[in-house]
């Protein structure tokens, strides 16, 4: 927009602006990479300077509101110009939300992270319920599939014994077949990784799976159980 056109307009329209325009031009790209923060910083930067002054920087006393608040839904108090660190974390959920609950993408297999990383990994883990059948999706060591916390958080020092590659990977299925969790376990024990094994061990015996049920993942922030953006972006506030 050419600069003398700024001013120009009512701080109503710079907020449209601000919301429609400004935050919509990066989706594209924190959808599917992780962006550091030092960009969110130089984009919140721009936007807070033509909202509050129709410029490329407003200095404080010409900013009415504070930033974190105007970055908070309306029903939260806030004017509803979207978080856009907090809207990557959410738009990123989404694809492991479609590899797991998804089997007809052409990506599934494939090595690709789109800009997942821990923490949306952890995010991820804490916002679906997964309900056991044939254990064919659920994942043996980071997913809650015995209605209760997963191993990893029941038993973390046994976990950080795992490798990687099957703590990520090992289906609930493949990891009863034959007890095949415990190869898993790839370094001499400790103390308290023995304790965490012998608790492990009690807390399977008797566990059996449904064949020919296939696993049920639900999403817990939304009504109807499913990933949306609106319901992953939601749940930060």
């Amino acid at each position: 927009m050419p600069t003398w056109k700024a001013p120009l307009m009512n701080r109503a329209g710079r907020l449209t602006t601000v919301k429609v325009v400004m935050s919509s031009k990066c989706i594209h790209t924190i959808i599917s990479l992780k962006v550091s923060d030092w960009v969110f910083q130089e984009i919140d930067k721009r936007r807070r300077g033509f909202l509050w002054a129709g410029k490329d920087k407003a200095n404080g006393s010409q900013c009415l509101v504070a930033w974190p608040v105007v970055c908070r839904p309306p029903e939260f108090g806030g004017l509803g110009v979207p978080d856009l660190r907090l809207a990557s974390f959410a738009l990123r959920l989404r694809w492991l939300w479609l590899k797991r609950t998804d089997g007809n993408r052409p990506w599934k297999n494939l090595e690709l992270d789109f800009g997942v990383d821990q923490q949306v990994q952890e995010m991820f883990r804490a916002s679906i319920h997964v309900q056991v059948g044939d254990g064919g999706l659920a994942l043996f060591w980071i997913n809650n599939w015995r209605g209760a916390d997963s191993p990893c958080i029941t038993a973390p020092t046994l976990c950080q014994l795992v490798k990687p590659r099957f703590r990520n990977r090992r289906t609930v299925a493949e990891a009863l077949q034959e007890k095949r969790w415990i190869d898993d376990i790839s370094r001499q024990l400790t103390v308290q990784a023995i304790r965490e094994y012998i608790q492990l061990w009690v807390g399977l015996r008797g566990f059996q799976l449904n064949p020919g049920r296939e696993d049920v993942i639900t999403w817990r922030w939304s009504a109807a159980a499913t990933y949306s953006a609106r319901s992953a972006y939601r749940m930060f506030f």
